[in-house]
């Protein structure tokens, strides 16, 4: 994400009034601003913020605690000192934009566990518990290749797929060395956080 989004006071309106680098499906570009779009989205078509949408559909059926979840509304960048400490003391946080949305790109603060519980929900088809939570079809479609960028993956719906780790595999990647593995022919989940701060 580009400076001049975190000084706007409009964030959704500053990504939707990007110019486009090429015709839309000629070419793949890993889009932090594409992705907010989707929270801003999912808040707009449901009537609720995307952490209470969340909180319904996702986060109860897994058991994922975020009734005291730190929403920061974040004004401008980099937050300051102050302010990433409280976000980085919180168990669980996710930051807002400044006309309220949470961050679609990036910034959700869970623990460990409970993000394991996001590649196990993956891992089987979207089955929690005998319940389906997310529609098989659309897990199926997310964690194949829907993007071909090069390197070391493709790209599904909000996962990167790769067969560096067997054939199937699919991970979320987050920032500053965020990682859910999930390895379907080893029946595995693994999770990585990290502070790349911390070298």
């Amino acid at each position: 994400l580009s400076r001049r989004l975190f000084r706007s006071r409009n964030w959704v309106g500053h990504i939707l009034g990007r110019p486009l680098a090429d015709d839309p499906g000629t070419t793949f570009a890993y889009s932090n601003a594409s992705s907010h779009l989707l929270s801003a989205i999912v808040a707009d078509a449901t009537g609720q913020s995307t952490l209470a949408f969340a909180r319904a559909k996702l986060f109860g059926p897994l058991g994922i605690a975020t009734d005291n979840a730190l929403e920061p509304t974040i004004r401008h960048w980099p937050p300051t000192p102050a302010e990433l400490a409280t976000y980085e003391r919180a168990p669980v946080a996710w930051p807002r934009d400044p006309q309220g949305y949470h961050f679609g790109f990036g910034g959700l603060r869970l623990p460990a566990r409970d993000l394991a519980k996001f590649g196990y929900l993956y891992l089987n088809g979207g089955r929690w518990d005998g319940t389906q939570v997310v529609p098989a079809d659309y897990v199926a479609a997310s964690t194949r290749p829907q993007s071909e960028p090069g390197g070391p993956g493709d790209y599904g719906y909000q996962w990167w797929v790769t067969n560096e780790t067997g054939p199937g595999s699919f991970r979320a990647q987050g920032y500053g060395g965020q990682l859910i593995q999930v390895i379907p022919d080893l029946d595995l989940v693994a999770v990585i956080t990290s502070d790349y701060t911390q070298g």
